[in-house]
Parts: structure tokens; sequence; C-alpha cells
């Protein structure tokens, strides 16, 4: 199924509505202001939190972000040191592990379990505001890679400040 992933483009905070391939409202995510972890809810159009996801903060030479559901660990996301493309790593509670693998402008990001593409993650160039196509197959976590999504974001393209993003 696809998904279109877009940031509001006059927001105080970060915001993002999540659409399906019709540009039907599917979900939202409302950033919480002046946050030192950044924390967003990803929630559905009934305001009904589904996931919270929060900056670990103080983690050195690694960027890492928590998806927590109902208060408990859901996922985890590790940035990698990379030189050119963007790694990241997302671990799934006790369940397994994810690679996820980027582009050399990051743009274009594939999922991978086992070695298997699972997911992709497009990223709309020349766009006022930040905007994404998500293509997930039917079976697969819609929550963890929608997550997933927009913690990339937060990593890759936002100056953080506090939880605010100022710009790029």
């Amino acid at each position: 199924m696809l998904f279109k992933v877009r940031e509001k483009l006059f927001s105080l905070r970060n915001e993002f509505v999540i659409t399906d391939g019709q540009d039907n409202p599917m979900f939202k995510v409302i950033g919480k202001f002046f946050s030192w972890t950044n924390k967003m809810s990803f929630q559905n159009l009934e305001g009904e939190e589904l996931a919270l996801l929060q900056k670990v903060p103080f983690t050195f030479f690694a960027t890492r972000y928590q998806i927590l559901t109902k208060g408990t660990l859901y996922a985890e996301i590790q940035k990698h040191f990379t030189i050119l493309k963007s790694r990241f790593t997302i671990t799934e509670g006790d369940r397994s592990t994810l690679t996820l693998k980027g582009s050399l402008f990051s743009h274009e990001f594939q999922f991978f379990r086992e070695g298997k593409p699972i997911a992709s993650i497009s990223k709309k160039r020349f766009s006022w505001r930040d905007s994404y196509g998500v293509d997930i197959p039917d079976g697969e976590d819609v929550l963890l890679i929608l997550c997933s999504c927009i913690v990339i974001d937060q990593i890759l393209h936002k100056n953080h400040s506090h939880g605010a993003s100022h710009g790029r």
C-alpha cells in the first residue's frame, strides 16, 4: 500500500499528515513544543495515540530514537556513522531487526529484513515542505515503517534545538 507523508508547512512544532495513495487522511503526527527528547505523537484521525516517538537523550556518536506503544518499547531506531550513504538499524523489541539503507543524498531508502527488501521511502525533491512516498506491502508493519519515516526525517533533515525545527 502506498502512503504519503507530508509535513505541515506553517507550524510552530513538527506536524505531519499521512494519507493513503488517493490522499485520504489516515494518520497524523504532532510534535510536542520544546521537548528535550523531540517527542512526537503518532495518532489516528480521532486523536488516539498509537505510538510515541522520542529521541534518546545523551547518546554519543549515534543518534537513537525509541517508538513506544502504550508506554512499552515497540522499537528502537539507531543511525550508524557512515561517510556517503545513510544506514539505520531498527530493532523491533524482542522481535527481528531491520536494516534501512539510504541513497547518496538521503532521498531514497530501502527497508531490509534478513537481506530481503520489504518496503521503501522516497523523499520528494524540490519541495517547500518535506514530503515522502512510502510503499509498504501487505503483511508488513505499517506503524513501524511510517514511524521510521518520521524519525528519518527528524534525524537527517531537521535542525534540532530542544525539539523545535527551525528550518533547513
